[in-house]
């Protein structure tokens, strides 16, 4: 049956836009947007969401053409047709885009940037745009690895010879490991590489020393409004340097060390700063290698690790603590 667009409400009954991934793409067990659409409808909370392409100004108003969603019996989620909506019927704008940071995701924070003048969008995308995730860690004063950026092959291949061990180069604007490679001790080969990941020099790429620890395993940490959430510890799969769970690593419980503890204290207030109330950081060896604020995941897996933590529940009491408009 097709569920069918509701009126939208100020009172009582809170109305959330979501925007991110197509609805029909999400993993229904894992996806934390989708988990946490799950909590807002136990309370009676309209959700919408919407595909960036969706989102658009006109004559002074943004828009989306959003679908109104809900979770079904199966686990999954009915959606309905459409609708234009202007931004300000919404209470708070959920910003859960996952990247590549490409110019489409960089329009699409100036956008709901100007949404802002009406409701509130979270995280700020104005944070979100200036944070882009690994460029983040250079942008605070905490320990981080060796790293150098750059787009000459030359530069990157010299940075490799004055680091004994390993080099991870990285793609900058991409998400779950993809972009992410060992740098060959082959020039040529790792000449390839690097012109690859540079798209033939015209973007930077981030050459870093490789950090071992316990398992090759780093840790997330969930920030939620400035305080810690929860940690876990991200372990590669067999044969896997990357730890990603999207690349078929596992969580396990961890704690954080002393060390680590006074990193994520020194980073919170820079968060705080740039409006970025939801991040997930990994940490390994003591250094922060990443700030995820585009779309932060490890809510259903602390969910999984710690049962009765009721992570999910926080976040959402979080969001409906914040203003429902940021002020200008």
């Amino acid at each position: 049956m097709t569920l069918q667009a509701t009126r939208l409400t100020r009172g009582r009954a809170t109305c959330v836009l979501f925007v991110m991934d197509p609805l029909p793409k999400l993993d229904p067990v894992w996806d934390n947007s989708l988990a946490l659409a799950r909590e807002m409808a136990k309370r009676k909370i309209a959700t919408w969401w919407v595909d960036s392409p969706e989102v658009y100004f006109e004559n002074d108003r943004i828009f989306a053409d959003a679908r109104r969603f809900v979770p079904n019996a199966r686990g999954g989620f009915r959606s309905a047709p459409p609708r234009r909506i202007d931004a300000k019927k919404f209470d708070f704008i959920l910003l859960r885009k996952e990247p590549p940071f490409d110019s489409g995701y960089l329009h699409l924070t100036y956008l709901l940037e100007c949404a802002q003048h009406v409701t509130r969008v979270v995280n700020d995308p104005r944070g979100v745009r200036n944070a882009m995730e690994k460029w983040a860690p250079i942008l605070v004063q905490v320990p981080i690895p060796s790293t150098l950026i750059s787009t000459s092959a030359e530069k990157i291949l010299t940075f490799q010879k004055k680091h004994a061990g390993k080099i991870v180069l990285k793609r900058l604007d991409e998400r779950g490991g993809r972009g992410v490679l060992i740098l060959s001790q082959n020039t040529q080969t790792a000449r390839r590489q690097i012109k690859t990941l540079t798209d033939h020099g015209k973007i930077p790429a981030a050459a870093q020393t490789f950090i071992r620890s316990r398992r090759g395993a780093d840790k997330r940490v969930l920030i939620l409004d400035g305080r810690i959430l929860g940690v876990f510890e991200k372990r590669p799969k067999r044969g896997e340097f990357r730890s990603n769970l999207s690349l078929g690593g596992s969580a396990w419980p961890t704690v954080l060390s002393p060390q680590e503890k006074r990193l994520v204290k020194n980073l919170i207030p820079w968060l705080r700063k740039n409006g970025l109330a939801v991040a997930g950081l990994d940490v390994m060896g003591g250094k922060l290698l990443e700030v995820n604020v585009t779309s932060p995941a490890g809510f259903t897996d602390l969910e999984a690790l710690y049962p009765g933590g009721n992570f999910i529940a926080a976040w959402l009491d979080s969001l409906l603590h914040l203003p429902k408009q940021k002020p200008r």
